[in-house]
C-alpha cells in the first residue's frame, strides 16, 4: 500500500500502524509535482505493482474567478489531470494481467457545490 499526505508526522504514524498482512507503505509526498514526468517517477519507482490505485490529487487556491491567470489555471489543473494520466496507464496493464485491480479517481465536492473563490 502506498500513502500520501501533507503531514509528515501523520504519514509516519500511518506507516507504523498498518495492520498485519498489509504490504509496505511508502509516502509519495511529491503532491503538486505528480503532474510532471519527474514527479510521477517516484511513485512509479517505489510502488512497482499495485492492486488499487487511488488518485485524489487536488491543487487549488482562493481567487476571484475573473482574476485567475492562465498560469494559475495550469498550476491547479495540470497536476490534477496529468497525475492520473501518467499513473493509471503505468499500472493498469499489470492489473489486467492479474485479472484484478481497481483505479479510483476521487474529486472534490466542489465539482457540485463550487465555491466562488475556488472555481479553478
Amino acid at each position: 500500500m502506498g500513502i500520501d499526505g501533507r503531514d509528515a508526522a501523520r504519514l509516519e504514524s500511518a506507516s507504523e500502524n498498518r495492520g498485519p498482512g498489509c504490504r509496505p507503505v511508502c509516502s509519495c509526498r511529491s503532491r503538486p509535482t505528480l503532474g510532471t514526468e519527474e514527479g510521477a517517477e517516484r511513485p512509479l519507482r517505489t510502488l512497482p505493482d499495485v492492486d488499487i490505485l487511488v488518485h485524489g490529487l487536488g491543487v487549488f487556491g482562493a481567487a476571484p474567478a475573473l482574476e485567475i491567470s492562465d498560469d494559475e489555471w495550469r498550476r491547479c489543473s495540470e497536476p490534477d489531470v496529468l497525475a492520473g494520466v501518467r499513473l493509471t496507464p503505468a499500472r493498469l496493464p499489470r492489473m489486467r494481467e492479474r485479472g484484478w485491480g481497481r483505479g479510483l479517481c476521487i474529486k472534490s465536492d466542489s465539482a457540485v457545490a463550487v465555491p466562488a473563490e475556488r472555481i479553478h
